[in-house]
């Protein structure tokens, strides 16, 4: 199997970690960075022994890569995503997938037009925790969800300049609770404020109404520790999830056990309906970035299309709140 080239474009934070990844992985090399800053661009060059540049037009007249993982301010997606698209390389996107719903549409169809797989980077979807969550729901383990809550809350992050708590971190749970439910709601509320910057709101509390469905979501950055994770009340069970430490307990209910009882009068086993069965799941902790690159490079492997309006349906969604 060929390795896929791949550049790296915007090496902040995150941009450093996708560099790392892509260096560490067999089916892929790290030809090259971009970043609007200089000195930046050279350091991790440096790194892994790759060239650099400070312009997007300047990779692609030099160095032409494959794939690409844009790791920009919100706010220069739009515009360096579609040079990208046009210079024929697939896209691999931090979320949010872009500014606005219109420059999202115009990304996707753009994609379409040109062939090119386009994955947003919603890494939590690729959590293994989640993933184990996921099939704990698809296998009925828990019955029909009634309700899901999130948590999702840290420090300020002085590197987020452009985009409020809702974008950059509720976007995450809207997008998980999405795909959980395989629905969208129909009512959002909600209720946002400024405690500590003054530009942008930095705490969110939401509400979703899904046809089937509730869900209440927290986020912030005013919160002095840091806290991921999901809560999901279901017909047949209760369980909780820790995005940071891949832990996951699930505790079944006894409750068809409980109306049996009833029937037969049982009043032993309709005390016993108050202890549910619990159990625990281990999961390998592997990095849901670095899960999420493999997956999209197996798609480009296979030529296995990527639909990216999840994206856009979350993106929307913040959009609301």
């Amino acid at each position: 199997m060929n390795k896929i080239n791949f550049a790296v474009i915007g090496v902040g934070v995150m941009g450093d970690i996708h560099s790392r990844i892509i260096s560490e992985l067999d089916k892929a090399e790290l030809v090259a960075v971009v970043d609007c800053d200089q000195h930046r661009a050279q350091k991790i060059a440096h790194k892994y022994n790759i060239q650099y540049f400070t312009k997007v037009e300047e990779l692609f007249e030099k160095i032409k890569p494959e794939a690409v993982c844009i790791c920009v301010p919100t706010i220069a997606h739009f515009e360096v995503t579609k040079l990208c698209l046009i210079k024929h390389a697939d896209v691999l996107l931090e979320k949010p997938i872009a500014d606005n719903e219109n420059e999202a549409k115009e990304l996707i169809n753009l994609a379409n037009l040109r062939n090119r797989k386009f994955m947003i980077g919603h890494n939590e979807r690729f959590n293994p925790a989640f993933i184990k969550v996921k099939e704990i729901i698809d296998n009925n383990t828990i019955g029909k969800i009634i309700s899901i809550h999130t948590k999702r809350v840290d420090k300020y992050p002085p590197r987020i300049k452009d985009v409020n708590i809702v974008v950059d971190l509720a976007i995450h749970d809207i997008d998980l609770i999405n795909f959980l439910l395989d629905d969208l709601p129909h009512t959002v509320v909600a209720d946002k404020r400024k405690n500590h910057l003054k530009f942008r709101e930095d705490s969110v509390e939401i509400f979703l109404k899904y046809p089937n469905a509730s869900a209440c979501i927290q986020a912030n950055w005013i919160t002095p520790i840091r806290i991921r994770n999901m809560v999901i009340t279901a017909t047949k069970g209760f369980l909780e999830m820790d995005f940071l430490t891949y832990k996951i307990k699930v505790y079944q209910s006894n409750f068809q056990k409980f109306l049996e009882d009833i029937k037969n009068q049982n009043s032993e086993n309709v005390i016993k309906f108050h202890e549910p069965e619990i159990i625990e799941y281990e999961v390998d902790k592997e990095e849901s970035l670095k899960l999420q690159i493999n997956s999209f490079i197996d798609a480009i492997n296979s030529n296995q299309s990527i639909d990216s309006n999840y994206a856009l349906e979350a993106l929307k969604i913040a959009k609301q709140c």
